[in-house]
C-alpha cells in the first residue's frame, strides 16, 4: 500500500483537516482555470466553485458510515481536481423517481423562463442585475432570488443539465412488490434520463454473511430491472485506497458523460 495512504485517510476522516484540504483544492483549481481576459467569467466562477464544494461537504454530513464519508470526500476531491461542475450535489430524496421527474419539469420551466430574460436583458451581468432589481422591489422572495441566480449560473451559463447530479441515501418506496429501498448513492444526468447509476459501499459489518450477500444481489436485480446500473465498492478497497476507489468511480461516470447521448444504453448488473 502506498506510504502516503494513511496520511490521506487521516485528512479524509478528520473534519478540520478535510476542510483545509478542500480549500487548497479549490484554490488550486481556481488559480489554474480562471482567465484574466474574461473578468466576468472569473468573478462568477470564483463564487460558484467554493459554493459547490460547500454544498458537497454539507451533503457528506449525512453519510451513514465512516467508509462512506471518506469515499464521498475523495469523490469531491476528484471533481475539484478535474471539473467541479461535473458532479452537482442534490438533496436527500424521499421518493427519488418522483422527485427527479419533478426536478426535470422544473428545469424545463426554468429554460422557458430564462429564454426571454436573456433576450431582453442581454449578457450575464445584465440578467443578474435584473433579478436583483426584481428582488429589491419585492417581486420575488430572497429564496427565489438566490435559487434563480444559482440555477442560472449552473444551468444557464455552465450547462449543468449535462452534469451528473448526485444524491445520498435516496429512498425508493414501493419499488418492487411494496418494498422500499434506500441505496447509498445515486447519480443521474437530467439531460439524459436513461443514465442512472446506483453505487453501494459494502462495509464488512453489514455484508459479511450469506443472507446479506443474497439480499444484496436481489436488490441489484430490482434496480437493474428498473434501468439502473449498480456498482458496488467494498469497504476494504475504499479504506485501503480511498483516492483510487473514488477516482475509479469518477472516471467511470465521466466516460458515460462523454459518450454519445443518442446511443445511451442501460448496463444491467
Amino acid at each position: 500500500m502506498n506510504s502516503v495512504a494513511p496520511s490521506l485517510r487521516e485528512h479524509l476522516a478528520d473534519d478540520a483537516q478535510f476542510e483545509e484540504l478542500t480549500r487548497r483544492f479549490v484554490e488550486r483549481h481556481l488559480n489554474e482555470t480562471c482567465r484574466e481576459d474574461d473578468p466576468e467569467f472569473e468573478s462568477v466562477y470564483r463564487v460558484l466553485v467554493p459554493a459547490l464544494a460547500g454544498h458537497f461537504s454539507a451533503m457528506i454530513g449525512t453519510a451513514k458510515s465512516p467508509i462512506e464519508k471518506i469515499f464521498i470526500r475523495s469523490l469531491l476531491l476528484s471533481s475539484l481536481k478535474n471539473d467541479p461542475i461535473s458532479l452537482l450535489p442534490m438533496p436527500i430524496y424521499e421518493n427519488a423517481e418522483v422527485e427527479i421527474e419533478e426536478f426535470a419539469n422544473y428545469l424545463r420551466q426554468f429554460r422557458e423562463f430564462l429564454a426571454p430574460a436573456r433576450r431582453v436583458q442581454g449578457g450575464l451581468s445584465a440578467v443578474l442585475r435584473y433579478w436583483e432589481d426584481e428582488n429589491n422591489k419585492g417581486a420575488m422572495s430572497d429564496g427565489d432570488h438566490g435559487r434563480l441566480n444559482g440555477d442560472f449560473i449552473k444551468y444557464g451559463l455552465f450547462g449543468g443539465e449535462t452534469a451528473f447530479h448526485f444524491s445520498l441515501q435516496p429512498r425508493f418506496p414501493n419499488i418492487s412488490g411494496g418494498r422500499s429501498m434506500r441505496p447509498d448513492m445515486m447519480f443521474w444526468i437530467p439531460a439524459r434520463p436513461t443514465v442512472r447509476v446506483i453505487v453501494e459501499c459494502d462495509g464488512f459489518q453489514f455484508h459479511s454473511n450469506k443472507d446479506s450477500f443474497v439480499n444484496d444481489r436481489k436488490r441489484d436485480r430490482v434496480f437493474a430491472n428498473k434501468g439502473y446500473t449498480v456498482l458496488r465498492y467494498s469497504g476494504t478497497e475504499i479504506f485501503q485506497d480511498p483516492a483510487g476507489s473514488a477516482s475509479d468511480l469518477y472516471s467511470y461516470l465521466m466516460d458515460i458523460r462523454a459518450g454519445d447521448p443518442d446511443t445511451d444504453t442501460i448496463v444491467t448488473a
